[in-house]
């Protein structure tokens, strides 16, 4: 397979969420790989300085748009400025996401909401404005799951529907715009992030890793790579997959 059809050549590409973690992850392979990236970044949070920096530093540059997806309107209007800033969209990868846990017992309406609306309103509707983007050549969504989208943990339970919906809407959408517009989605496993980090008391990163196959824990690199394959032509023969990054923890 040549490095023709691996790279993304001058593709327009808008990564949602990727001030930090893995969708900064994404960016900087995007970039690196010919890609010319929109990263988007919400209002609350550390902002794009660090991204834009780090592409800075690696001799490529980037636009930045702000927005809450959890609002359908916003959703649309970052895609617009993402493609009127770039010239045009060819790929959209929905990774803005947030994980919240809480006893099912305790959920309640404001929490299930907003949860939702992010996690899967935010995907749902940055993806229908992209298509009205996409040119004659057509384009390609790369959706972010979870291995919580097929595999059930306690506490879970409005995060695991989330990413459940994604993966039942990306097949679905798959089939309805085809064969012009791919739709895969990627459900990563453990990836070390700072978050996780942080979130974890007494942290170690081999025992974090010592519960699947591969006997380590993935990396915002390991999922980029797959997001780089996605919006290649090398997966031109393939829409509506959900692509498990997770060393192995679901073949169980």
């Amino acid at each position: 397979m040549s490095e023709r059809t691996r790279s993304l050549g001058d593709r327009r590409i808008l990564v949602t969420g990727a001030d930090v973690e893995i969708g900064q992850g994404i960016a900087l392979a995007l970039a690196a790989a010919g890609a010319e990236v929109a990263i988007h970044h919400p209002p609350l949070g550390p902002g794009p300085d660090e991204t834009l920096a780090m592409l800075k530093d690696a001799g490529h540059s980037a636009v930045a748009i702000e927005g809450d997806l959890a609002d359908p309107a916003t959703c649309h209007a970052v895609v617009d400025q993402a493609a009127e800033q770039l010239g045009g969209l060819d790929g959209l990868v929905n990774n803005a996401g947030v994980t919240r846990t809480t006893a099912f017992a305790a959920v309640d309406p404001g929490f299930f909401s907003s949860l939702l609306a992010i996690n899967f309103g935010g995907q749902f509707f940055c993806a229908q404005q992209a298509v009205a983007h996409f040119g004659d050549d057509g384009g390609s969504i790369v959706n972010l799951s979870s291995i919580h989208g097929s595999h059930g943990f306690p506490t879970y339970s409005v995060y695991a529907a989330a990413k459940g919906a994604v993966e039942a809407w990306t097949r679905s959408i798959a089939m309805e715009l085809a064969p012009s517009i791919r739709v895969n989605a990627i459900a990563p496993g453990m990836v070390e992030t700072p978050r996780v980090i942080a979130q974890t008391p007494n942290y170690s990163r081999e025992r974090a890793g010592a519960h699947n196959p591969m006997r380590r824990v993935g990396f915002p690199a390991d999922i980029a790579a797959v997001v780089i394959f996605l919006l290649s032509d090398a997966s031109r023969y393939m829409t509506g997959q959900i692509l498990h990054v997770d060393g192995g923890s679901t073949a169980h």
